[in-house]
């Protein structure tokens, strides 16, 4: 039976069953939930002992444990009486490389008792000034199903219940590090016992040694092999080593024997999504709720697929409801509403901004009166500690636009800027490293809490900190709510505002947000560039061709926009400008293998459109897609959440973008490319005159016909094609506003001219 009892608000709940409660999201893995409510303890009662135990062994296993001590110190002085705060502080000293401090704590914590094994232990590895104990007789792995933890004599037969229970209590107490010891004692002594290994892998993994717990959980998987929570609990230790196909293989054994298992099924959505099988991941997701209705975490799995698939209405229903029961996760679900509702037709720019503000109200309020003093120099001509926050360090839609400057940067910039990653995703991939070679500070902070990133970023004291995400997954915007650095601005990720007070700028041009115009939609203050970012033509990109309508003898409009932008009105935008030209036709490209197209055909059929007039091709590699733009004259945008990346490829093959300037940023993108290379011509005002343009251009074919032949070497000219123009503005945009900072001055917009930045360059060169 369901558990019908409604639990206490977090307001009303005592110290101790809040610790409780952080404990469960600790154990679970929720560990920025966790690190919130140990914070909220500790404001409260700040020699709270178990907070800042619990709150230490948090940045332990995030392999922080420097950001530890501080915590496990006070839990100590606290409760000196407790062996398990002194073993908990020696371990952390241990991993923090601080051998003779930690020798000395235990020489006096013998002297207030502290024995048995486990100090034992700690005094050998500060014996043989070893970070980690070591493991008998380990071999070399012949590969990664190799078992690490060889023992000499195979020994059969299962510890005491009583041994079993003591163990289970240290990892339900939090007490990781004396029960890593005991687990590693019985697994030596007990080597076919799997649940021996799957609480030590569990344990090696809260304490931040995956490694170790990756190949204990394998040993556990294999001699629990119809354990579904075993099963599960490697598929989750797979995924966050970055082996999806192997993380996968796991939950679905977890699903062969609990075929009810609610909370696998949304881990694998999770992995399914993340490798562009939105089709499999619906289907998981909605098994997940079959099973477990109401559940928030599936809820917002399918809303994000449901969104992906351009089902905006279907998907803020789901987004709603997790809002409404889960409020502890509410750091992602209200982030990941925003940018759905940036895509909706029935959401006007007041009411869009509205929300973003909203927002900020409820996350980051809290945290304004307790922002930080900085204590950065105030030199407006040194260099610059510049951090950059994304979750889309890896072959992502963002990647493109930020390695070209960081390119330039790193070659023009290295005396006077200072860059630090931090990186919130496991993926690694070729273009991770590629940008890992640019930004000599890389972290990966994806395992860290809000709390704890806001502290390293403190640590590392940065200037200016750029967050590249906005509303998109896996930003950080609650870190920088928490204001961890004097000059903190938004690019690239998102279009439109974070809603943050302590978000300072938004940096764009003034193609993108004219001057005047939608500035009353930010919290931040605009700063202009010559150009907000670059394009990188793809290298291996088809010749233009010749305006195929000139032969075929009619006019073919074309989109690749994603499916979620392709939505009902966007559809009847399009279906209208079809109707007024009987003889034209429509390519729909770029669609994902598993996107339901019969079901897009029939909207266009509703519309009055017959199917033998549209032309369907699904995604494919990068020259197939590109040399279709041989069959399009003229491509189609979607309304209200204009095409980015897909309308800078168009205008390198030499098509134009019918667009409709939106009154939202999202829906600025596409006319301001266009306005980047003299198109702006083919920005409509509204519906009717998107119509009327297309129409209009039909009948002009020779003047659409001149376009296409110059477009790519105009387009090439343009700041946008010129990463260096970019980065030198980038640059000089950073310094004025660290200037502005130095001089106790308020965010305030700016602009900085393409003039002057030619100028600027020119004098290097000279130099």
């Amino acid at each position: 039976m369901p558990d019908t009892h409604e639990p206490k608000p977090d307001a009303v709940l005592t110290l101790d069953e809040m610790c409780g409660k952080a404990m469960e999201h600790q154990l679970a893995g929720r560990l920025d939930l966790a690190a919130q409510l140990y914070s909220e303890i500790l404001q409260i009662q700040p020699m709270h002992s178990v907070a800042n135990y619990s709150l230490g062994l948090l940045h332990v296993q995030v392999q922080r444990p420097e950001g530890g001590l501080p915590y496990l110190l006070a839990a100590l002085k606290a409760s000196p009486e407790t062996a398990d705060y002194w073993l908990g502080y020696i371990e952390a000293l241990l991993m923090a490389g601080q051998t003779d401090a930690a020798r000395q704590t235990l020489e006096l914590g013998q002297q207030h008792g502290l024995t048995g094994a486990a100090a034992e232990n700690l005094a050998s590895r500060i014996l043989s000034s070893q970070p980690k104990p070591p493991v008998e007789e380990k071999p070399t792995p012949a590969s990664k199903h190799s078992k690490p933890f060889a023992q000499a004599v195979r020994k059969k037969g299962s510890p005491t219940r009583q041994q079993s229970n003591e163990l289970v209590t240290l990892f339900t107490q939090g007490r990781y590090a004396e029960g890593v010891t005991q687990a590693l004692t019985l697994t030596q002594r007990f080597p076919e016992h799997g649940p021996g290994w799957k609480i030590l892998g569990a344990m090696l993994r809260a304490v931040g040694r995956n490694e170790e717990g990756l190949a204990a959980m394998r040993e556990a998987a294999e001699l629990l092999p119809d354990d579904a929570e075993t099963q599960k609990n490697l598929g989750v230790m797979l995924v966050e080593a970055n082996d999806l196909a192997e993380g996968e293989r796991h939950y679905r054994r977890a699903l062969a024997i609990n075929p009810g298992y609610a909370a696998v099924h949304t881990s694998l959505g999770g992995i399914l999504s993340l490798q562009g099988r939105n089709a499999e991941a619906e289907a998981s997701y909605r098994a997940a709720l079959a099973f477990k209705p109401g559940d928030a975490d599936a809820e917002v799995g399918l809303a994000r697929t449901l969104g992906l698939r351009g089902e905006i209405d279907l998907a803020l229903p789901l987004y709603r409801s997790a809002l409404g029961k889960n409020p502890e996760q509410a750091a992602a679900v209200f982030s990941n509403m925003l940018f759905m509702l940036s895509h909706s037709t029935k959401m006007d720019a007041a009411a869009l901004f509205a929300e973003h503000c909203r927002f900020a109200e409820k996350y980051e309020a809290p945290y304004r009166a307790s922002w930080p003093k900085h204590a950065n120099s105030r030199d407006p001509h040194r260099c610059l500690k510049v951090g950059l926050v994304s979750g889309d360090f890896y072959n992502h839609a963002v990647a493109p636009f930020i390695e070209p400057i960081l390119a330039q940067l790193q070659k023009r910039a290295a005396t006077t800027l200072e860059l630090h990653a931090y990186y919130n995703h496991f993926l690694d991939d070729d273009v991770t490293q590629r940008l890992r070679s640019y930004m000599p500070h890389w972290n990966v902070v994806n395992k860290l809490s809000d709390t704890a990133l806001t502290q390293q970023i403190l640590n590392d004291k940065i200037d200016i900190l750029i967050d590249l995400s906005g509303h998109t997954g896996r930003n950080r915007l609650l870190s920088f709510a928490r204001k961890p650095a004097p000059v903190q601005v938004t690019w690239i990720g998102y279009p439109g505002t974070t809603g943050l007070q302590a978000m300072d700028y938004y940096l764009a041009d003034r193609h993108f947000l004219p001057p005047g115009r939608l500035a009353d939609q930010f919290t931040e203050k605009i700063a202009y560039l010559p150009a907000a970012a670059p394009f990188s033509p793809f290298t291996a990109a088809p010749a233009v061709n010749v305006l195929p309508a000139l032969k075929a003898g009619h006019l073919t409009f074309g989109s690749f926009n994603r499916a979620n932008k392709i939505n009902a009105e966007t559809i009847a935008m399009w279906s209208q400008l079809l109707r007024a030209l009987p003889d034209a036709r429509m390519l729909l490209g770029g669609l994902a293998p598993e996107y339901n197209s019969d079901k897009l055909i029939e909207e266009f059929v509703r519309e009055g459109i017959a199917r033998e007039r549209l032309i369907i091709h699904l995604r494919s590699d990068m020259e197939t897609y590109l040399g279709l733009h041989h069959l399009v004259d003229i491509c189609l945008d979607a309304y209200p959440y204009s095409g980015g990346t897909t309308t800078y490829h168009a205008i390198w093959m030499g098509v134009p973008t019918l667009t409709v300037g939106g009154a939202t940023a999202a829906g600025r993108s596409g006319a301001s490319i266009l306005d980047r290379v003299g198109l702006d011509a083919f920005v409509a005002d509204n519906a009717d005159d998107f119509v009327q343009k297309g129409v209009s251009w039909a009948s002009n074919l020779a003047a659409l016909a001149d376009i296409r032949q110059n477009l790519r070497e105009r387009f090439a000219a343009s700041a946008t094609c010129q990463p260096e123009v970019v980065a030198a503005g980038v640059e000089r945009a950073l310094r004025s506003m660290w200037q502005r900072y130095c001089a106790e001055l308020p965010p305030a917009s700016f602009e900085v001219p393409l003039q002057d930045v030619l100028d600027g360059m020119s004098h290097e060169n000279k130099q």
